[in-house]
């Protein structure tokens, strides 16, 4: 509980602070079964575990943008290699009898 009190709010990752919150959430039902009726804190979880499924279903909502957002950066980085990609692959195909060592040089 004192970890997750101490993270700055503005600089830490929601998933690690989510993280944090599952395993406050966990605290919490084990204080809530062997607790007091008196001391019992089963409205704290209802809200805790609320919030916890709401940012979950927000995280799983975020996937698929996230793989399109990789996805265009790996096809910009590949689009960087393509030319030299396709020189090697030309000098390769074209150059008669020329040994390995000797196309390599010429790339």
């Amino acid at each position: 509980c004192t970890t997750l009190l101490g993270m700055p709010l503005a600089t830490t990752p929601l998933m690690k602070a989510l993280t944090g919150m599952e395993m406050l959430l966990k605290a919490l039902h084990d204080w809530d079964r062997c607790a007091h009726r008196g001391v019992a804190v089963k409205d704290n979880i209802k809200e805790l575990s609320d919030i916890v499924l709401r940012w979950r279903r927000l995280e799983l909502l975020c996937w698929p943008h996230i793989f399109t957002t990789k996805q265009k950066e790996w096809d910009s980085k590949a689009r960087r290699w393509w030319y030299d990609f396709y020189t090697l692959v030309h000098i390769a195909t074209f150059s008669g009898s020329k040994s390995d060592d000797d196309v390599v040089k010429e790339v």
